[in-house]
């Protein structure tokens, strides 16, 4: 099949209909993009319905009815009904759908991101081929049509506290904005297809310099530059040296870029306008004006390159962080804080531009406060928390957080609910201060069963933040094992990064010697924990169990994790995972 589009001129009726062509294939795309929320909120409906009926016509359902153990003959034989093997496949499909995509040792995303982006670019390319004839103007325009067409919900994807989707699927911003990521790929390649049909055409007709010099053209150039500036800084390579490029890039082209295509095609201003510009100045105003500042201490830990921050808070905002363990806040710097930044560079712009995502490690209701761990490293926020601890006159100072985010405000009741009788929690480095909450909300909310918590840390010095934070040593509990990556005295050796040094991290086991304490002899941190030993003890005392596995720390950890787990899944074992990460 030859190339059947040609560059014909048409009608001015013919350009009328292909006018309502396009606005109608657009509508088509926007209204589809919205599709799997709505189907996701009725199926939402629907079990809440069905849950509320059930326990209305059987109130047993909720404690009276007898539940077998896990070692129980009716349990075992659930495992060989059609229900059970249904259930053993749908969690091998999960599990094989969660499973990252190597390329050359790097993530390129879940195996289940690349199915539903490809799902979604198949559907938008049909959307912005069918019906367009012979004409390849109508080619070109519908491509960027389509494309706009997602800017609603590409906006929606990035926002924190009005995150539609987020709510739809009982997720937070955190896990939706992978989506956001896809979606943003999908776009730039319908906005790429749009360009490069529209330049060919210049090319062909030798009026490129001439088009450049048309106010819509200009616009549309400009755009697209902006857009490829965008997804240039999403690269590893750009976030790992400076994610501040990312960020202020970012937020430039999410406000530039609506306004330029308004300019360039003013029939998308109900895509790029109407929606994405309200929900962008909504969510920045309510982030801004709902952030608390208070009164603060910001402290080193000695031996360390941690900083520990205390935030003392009002009562009643308290509560919001001790329901959800694991939590987390965008910190920064009010300008009453900035007057040692000031004197060293001028930074108030930049400063007003840092919202730095930090894990509340710890709510202490006696003195009424939030425990932030931080590890410095060369960024402009962190570097200014370490000169704030340096002097006595600034570790008493100011700082606005906004919060609480997180996952385990969707997640943690299904953990809860999941039956896990042995649950398995692994932190590395400074990603103890999600999992030492965690741990303790779980050893109260699920006082039978067998929890166990893997620590490894660089340092000694750096499980001294648990021990004036929680009611009891951490370190006094027989559940948790340390594991040192360096010199047990405590002092500290290694450059301020913090997910490099995260991911150097070698698990060393701290024993306890025969008089209770954990020993630190040089002898006892020889030997290195073999992770896969862990994990199938977890799962070998029944066949029947629900286990949990939690990890937060590098990303190497997650995957060996994964990797170890994996069998398991395979074998039809239910497995509750989760692995929090600040990847992005």
């Amino acid at each position: 099949m030859g190339w059947s589009y040609s560059f014909d001129p048409i009608s001015k009726e013919d350009k009328h209909l292909r006018r309502l062509a396009l606005d109608r294939y657009a509508l088509i795309g926007f209204a589809s993009s919205f599709a799997p929320l709505i189907a996701a909120l009725l199926v939402r409906g629907v079990l809440a319905l069905l849950a509320y009926y059930n326990a209305r016509n059987n109130p047993d359902s909720q404690g009276g009815r007898y539940a077998e153990i896990p070692t129980s003959p009716a349990i075992k034989a659930q495992r060989f009904t059609t229900q059970g093997k249904l259930a053993a496949s749908w969690r091998k499909l999960v599990w094989w759908m969660q499973d990252d995509v190597q390329v050359a040792g790097t993530s390129w995303g879940q195996k289940g991101d690349w199915l539903i982006g490809s799902i979604w670019t198949v559907w938008l390319l049909s959307l912005s081929v069918i019906g367009t004839g012979t004409d390849y103007f109508h080619l070109t325009k519908r491509f960027g049509m389509i494309a706009i067409s997602q800017f609603p919900m590409q906006y929606i994807l990035a926002l924190k506290p009005f995150n539609l989707a987020g709510f739809a699927f009982a997720s937070s911003h955190e896990e939706v904005n992978r989506y956001h990521r896809l979606l943003g790929r999908i776009v730039y390649g319908l906005v790429l297809l749009h360009m490069a049909f529209y330049l060919a055409y210049f090319l062909y007709a030798n009026i490129v310099l001439k088009k450049l010099a048309e106010p819509i053209v200009f616009w549309g150039v400009l755009a697209a530059i902006l857009f490829s500036s965008l997804m240039g800084t999403t690269m590893r390579a750009i976030r790992d040296f400076s994610y501040r490029i990312f960020f202020l890039v970012h937020v430039v082209a999410a406000f530039a870029i609506p306004m330029l295509i308004f300019f360039h095609a003013h029939h998308a201003q109900r895509y790029v306008l109407i929606i994405p510009l309200v929900l962008f100045f909504a969510d920045a105003g309510y982030r801004r004006f709902s952030g608390l500042t208070r009164q603060s201490t910001v402290e080193a830990i000695p031996g360390t390159n941690l900083l520990k921050l205390t935030v003392h808070m009002p009562k009643e905002k308290l509560e919001a962080y001790k329901a959800v363990p694991g939590s987390h806040v965008y910190l920064s710097l009010p300008a009453e804080a900035r007057g040692i930044e000031k004197a060293r560079g001028n930074l108030a712009l930049l400063f007003e531009c840092l919202f730095n995502p930090f894990t509340v490690a710890a709510v202490t209701e006696e003195n009424q406060s939030l425990v932030l761990v931080v590890r410095t490293n060369r960024g402009p926020m962190t570097t200014a928390l370490s000169r704030l601890s340096e002097s006595q006159s600034t570790r008493d100072t100011q700082l606005t957080i906004d919060g609480p985010y997180g996952s385990m405000k969707h997640h943690l009741p299904s953990l809860l609910a999941s039956g896990a009788n042995r649950i398995l929690l692994i932190a590395g480095g400074v990603g103890a201060t999600f999992i030492t909450p965690l741990y303790a909300h779980l050893a109260e909310a699920l006082p039978m069963a067998r929890i166990q918590m893997i620590w490894a840390m660089r340092t000694a010095g750096e499980a001294t933040w648990t021990v004036t934070t929680t009611e009891k040593s951490l370190l006094e509990d027989p559940r948790l094992q340390l594991y040192l990556t360096g010199d047990i005295s405590g002092t500290q050796t290694t450059s301020h990064t913090d997910a490099a040094d995260d991911a150097e991290i070698e698990l060393r086991p701290m024993n306890s010697s025969r008089h209770g304490r954990r020993g630190l002899t040089a002898q006892h941190n020889r030997r290195r924990p073999d992770l896969q030993k862990l994990i199938d003890d977890a799962f070998t005392l029944t066949r029947e169990e629900t286990v949990a596995v939690i990890v937060c720390g590098p990303e190497s950890m997650a995957q060996d994790a994964r990797r170890h787990i994996r069998p398991w899944v395979m074998k039809g074992r239910s497995v509750w995972w989760h692995n929090e990460t600040f990847a992005w």
